[in-house]
């Protein structure tokens, strides 16, 4: 059972905590929820904004949970101070700055996607420095930097980010600069799969807000990376959708970046989506992933749809009326699609042709289950169309273009989308032999021009046109599916019927054959790269999926039902390959599946290697504690190591060892791994664990065999 500490604090906090709080019990989470103060209460009663029974509260949660604060002005807080305690000399010290420096927070992680506006999709996220150590020398500042760094790379390497861009600042000292860089630069030799990109601040800024797509993560010192955060903000649709997380070397806590709106507290309609957002990097902190992600998905889908919406996006909804929205999408097993529809001719602009396009293809989606949520029409040049396609892109998951794929100089929409992909146009051989093989079966002369039918983006599945000779293509930019065809009715509408009844039948093959595997011990990119060469002729049916939780490395692989018994001969032979990393088939982790096997044995630790950690997190665990004196039961010897302490320097590697005697039965593990910071505790934890649960098993499978 884990705990999270709310703070909802002051303003707007208690009422977006008091709408946003029954999401837990919504998702049957095993999170006990502890309300706490912080703030003005607290410094008005006592004297103290954050006062030592909150302390205690944090010292005894795994996160917290913040709402929002007032910062007033030292003079505004000693005018509120208790009469009693006035002319004491006692100093007042803002609750941020104070949960800044007792938990030693060392990075501000602020994750940004764009949910509404006029920018095309884009997820990137800005980590930004505490306290101006940039600018400092000393060996502390450098463990500071240094933990920094090693946290950006982490975390762009466990999200999926192949970018890294470090924001370089002119107010650096250039000796400073070179000793910034070092570190910056040896921490990310241990990453080549991410792409480090060094810019200055100016520069960054503009790059920023003409492309954020462009972007990973972006580290930064503490003002600049404030600047850059409130940019992405602002991008991604403003501060009332973005969450933020505060990372520390004792507990983390997580809070809207929107801060405090005073001005919306009263009317109620200050926008939840953010405190939902920052419950859900607090679920992915402690391990929820899944209903993280559900979470995710809802926000994302109730502020696409529009329909419930706070003042900030446009729509008139209330907090908690948005808050019951997004609380009713999470309650669907599957949040509803959206579509987008772009017709493109310059005839449709003028009036010259009616678009009877947009109403056949609205019909259709519709009846797929789609939610069509845009419509646009644009004229045949490049710029526009490019314009339209970022509009509907960020609109929708599916988006269907229309129109331009003629054999004229005018008809440009495969170079407009293929633009906007950035990939470059590619001849198909066959597709060009089935053009001209219909133009000659009517006795048409094959004109050159006819060639540029034939022109595909790169990567782009061909869809056949069995009316016409402009094949149309199907193609994912920014995650989202694009289904391109040509502009005549006869044409296009039997090409969206076949492909839309293509999805249904695929998609009614749920249940789909779900696999998991829970890894310990492995890099991301080897373990890719085994599983992908091992799938290789499931990869077009079997959807791979890859989740770096430290310490363990997730695989996640679905394919259709019809396809399961491929897919279970290709899963036995990846469980021979990561036969001495595999800790679990079902998302457990090891300590998890230990409980069992602990009621039936006397567990005698010896551990040097977590100094007591382990056998902390043991008893905590489970509810039933292990037989540790019950001397009726048989012994388990646990003696656990390590060539060098968990602690600082938190570089290279370290070798865990673990020696587990049962009955008269004695078994050696060890594991390399890296020393990338305080975390590695919880690698050693797992590691015991898992070593434990193997000789168990062992056992178990020895006593059968001998029946």
């Amino acid at each position: 059972m884990k705990k999270l500490l709310v703070l909802p604090g002051n303003g707007i906090g208690p009422a977006i905590c008091d709408a946003v709080l029954p999401v837990f019990k919504q998702l049957a989470l095993p999170i006990e929820l502890e309300m706490g103060e912080i703030g003005r209460a607290n410094w008005q009663r006592t004297g103290d904004a954050v006062s030592e029974k909150t302390w205690q509260q944090i010292a005894q949660s795994d996160a917290i949970l913040l709402g929002a604060l007032n910062s007033p002005s030292k003079n505004q807080a000693e005018a509120g101070f208790p009469v009693e305690l006035q002319g004491q000399g006692i100093e007042y010290i803002a609750p941020f700055v104070q949960l800044q420096k007792r938990l030693r927070i060392f990075a501000k992680v602020q994750p940004v996607q764009h949910l509404i506006g006029k920018h095309r999709p884009f997820r990137c996220c800005v980590i930004s420095g505490t306290g101006s150590h940039f600018e400092e020398t000393g060996l502390d500042i450098r463990h500071r930097l240094t933990q920094l760094f090693q946290y950006a790379f982490d975390y762009a390497d466990k999200q999926g980010y192949r970018c890294l861009t470090f924001a370089d600042s002119s107010t650096l000292l250039p000796s400073n600069k070179h000793a910034v860089l070092d570190i910056f630069y040896s921490i990310a030799a241990h990453y080549p799969a991410i792409h480090v990109d060094i810019q200055n601040a100016n520069d960054l800024t503009l790059a920023l807000m003409k492309g954020p797509e462009k972007f990973g993560v972006i580290v930064a010192e503490n003002m600049l990376g404030d600047m850059l955060s409130t940019l992405s903000t602002g991008m991604a649709g403003g501060p009332g959708v973005v969450p933020s997380a505060n990372i520390g070397e004792q507990v983390c806590y997580f809070t809207p970046a929107h801060g405090n709106e005073l001005e919306v507290t009263e009317q109620g309609q200050a926008n939840p989506s953010a405190m939902f957002l920052s419950i859900a990097l607090a679920l992915r902190h402690l391990g929820f992933m899944s209903e993280a992600s559900r979470i995710e998905q809802a926000v994302r889908s109730v502020i696409i749809k529009g329909r419930h919406v706070s003042y900030d996006l446009g729509g008139l909804t209330g907090t908690r009326s948005m808050a019951r929205a997004i609380l009713d999408e999470i309650a669907h097993s599957q949040a509803s699609r959206q579509a987008s529809i772009l017709c493109i001719g310059d005839e449709l602009l003028r009036g010259q042709t009616c678009n009877t396009n947009a109403q056949e293809f609205a019909q259709q989606l519709t009846q797929a289950q789609y939610s069509v949520n845009l419509q646009m029409v644009c004229g045949d040049q490049t710029a526009p169309i490019r314009q339209a396609l970022e509009t509907c892109l960020s609109h929708a998951d599916l988006v269907i273009v229309s129109g331009g794929l003629g054999p004229t100089s005018d008809d440009v929409t495969r170079e407009a989308i293929a633009a906007t992909a950035g990939v470059p146009l590619a001849l198909d051989e066959p597709s060009w032999q089935a053009i001209q093989a219909r133009l000659h079966s009517f006795g048409l002369k094959v004109d050159p021009s006819n060639r540029r039918q034939a022109l595909f983006p790169q990567g782009a599945r061909i869809v056949p046109n069995a009316n016409g000779t402009a094949p149309g293509f199907t193609m994912t930019i920014d995650g989202r599916t694009v289904y391109v065809l040509p502009g005549p009715p006869k044409e296009c509408l039997p090409m969206l019927e076949s492909l839309l009844t293509q999805e249904e039948q695929e998609s009614a093959s749920v249940p789909q054959a779900i696999y998991h595997m829970r890894l310990l011990g492995v890099i991301e990119s080897d373990v890719a790269q085994i599983v992908d060469a091992q799938l290789a002729e499931l990869r077009e049916h079997a959807d791979v999926g890859y989740l770096c939780h430290y310490p363990h490395m997730n695989i996640r692989i679905a394919i259709a039902a019809r396809r399961q018994e491929e897919l279970a001969t290709k899963m036995a032979e990846l469980e021979i390959l990561f036969k001495d990393h595999l800790v679990s088939k079902e998302e457990k982790t090891a300590l998890e599946q230990l409980q069992p096997y602990l009621v039936q044995y006397s567990l005698v630790l010896d551990d040097t290697l977590t100094q007591g950690t382990f056998a902390t997190r043991v008893a905590t665990q489970f509810t039933a504690q292990p037989s540790s004196a019950n001397t009726s039961n048989l012994p388990i010897a646990v003696k656990a190591s390590t060539l060098d302490s968990l602690g600082p320097p938190f570089q290279g590697s370290t070798v865990f060892q673990c020696s587990i005697e049962l009955g008269e039965q004695r078994t050696d593990y060890t594991m390399r791994t890296p020393k990338r910071g305080p975390e590695i505790v919880e690698s050693a934890c797992e590691f015991i664990a898992w070593s434990i649960l193997r000789s168990c098993q062992q056992r178990k499978c020895e006593q059968i065999d001998y029946v």
